[in-house]
């Protein structure tokens, strides 16, 4: 910021008298999404009636949110929103946006939101951005640190798919909790691990969503998993949005000779009404490869950011972050 005129930034929550100077800022000044859209809100961009229907669900959000402003010779510098996952072990930074003459809101919002967060109770603040140099500068500077990158594929299925012959997954239940938190450690690298869950409260805490995970007969997200022995082969979480639907798998090491049949009974599980996105981190190559195989194509690359708010100390104990 240039503060030759003496004033200095301001970062406060979001008032309702705020929303003028907010659709001013988003219609008429120059500005920059450091957030990536994600599923299912695959926008281009913010403006316009766009960026009206983003401020409509301000005062509409969840009480769960954080929402604070950047202030600054007279308008907004930049937005911030925080939300905490289930558990409020994480949060998520789900929206930031900065006026392209003034980065450095951006980092002042990062840092003040890591606060907050720490504040209340929380261990760590994810990120997720677009591959972008510039906005991942931004997240370096306020203490983010870049420990994966994801791919979604995209695909519109020409008809349902059958599963005769595969292997079949059932619904996850509540006493596999300590078999799925030994697939992640078994499936997932170390240094994600240690960036998003080393504990089992870590791991249910980054559930999406206001309540940890409970078995449910409906609702839009449903969990599978593959059994093998006493232990879990697979993982499979689908999430069906308003005009599309969402997977993530996760296979163990022992079973990737299994991961293609494991992706195609998670297709059946899918409509062909509506096209199928999918995420793939960068340790998930074969997959990757069977997505291509199938149809699928890339459409969007993120990456993605952590925030440690605790640190680890000899006797297992957590102890907040200071400045």
């Amino acid at each position: 910021m240039d503060c030759s005129s003496g004033e200095m930034p301001t970062i406060r929550a979001l008032r309702p008298t705020d929303f003028v100077s907010l659709i001013s800022f988003f219609r008429h000044d120059a500005h920059r999404e450091v957030t990536a859209p994600l599923w299912p809100d695959m926008r281009e961009g913010c403006d316009g009636r766009g960026c009206w229907g983003f401020v409509s669900r301000l005062i509409t959000r969840g009480s769960g949110s954080q929402v604070w402003l950047s202030l600054g010779n007279g308008g907004v510098r930049g937005l911030a929103i925080a939300h905490p996952r289930a558990g409020k072990l994480a949060w998520d930074v789900e929206d930031l946006f900065v006026a392209e003459s003034d980065r450095s809101a951006g980092v002042d919002l990062l840092e003040h939101l890591a606060g907050e967060a720490a504040r209340r109770g929380a261990r760590r603040l994810f990120l997720v951005t677009r591959v972008d140099g510039d906005t991942a500068r931004i997240a370096s500077n306020a203490g983010f640190v870049h420990y994966t990158s994801e791919i979604l594929y995209f695909a519109r299925l020409p008809a349902a798919v059958g599963y005769d012959g595969l292997r079949r997954a059932r619904p996850r239940l509540r006493q596999d909790t300590p078999a799925l938190f030994n697939l992640y450690n078994a499936a997932v690298p170390c240094n994600v691990r240690s960036a998003e869950a080393m504990t089992m409260d870590e791991w249910l805490s980054l559930e999406r969503g206001g309540r940890l995970w409970a078995p449910s007969l409906g609702g839009s997200r449903q969990h599978f998993v593959w059994e093998s022995g006493n232990s879990l082969a697979g993982w499979l979480q689908i999430t069906f949005g308003g005009k599309s639907q969402h997977l993530e798998l996760l296979v163990h090491p022992n079973e990737r000779a299994a991961t293609e049949e494991m992706l195609l009974y998670s297709l059946t599980q899918t409509s062909p009404r509506a096209p199928v996105y999918v995420t793939v981190r960068d340790y998930q190559g074969e997959l990757a490869s069977l997505l291509e195989a199938l149809g699928f194509r890339p459409a969007a690359d993120y990456l993605v950011f952590a925030h440690q708010l605790a640190v680890r100390v000899p006797g297992r104990a957590l102890v907040p972050v200071r400045a």
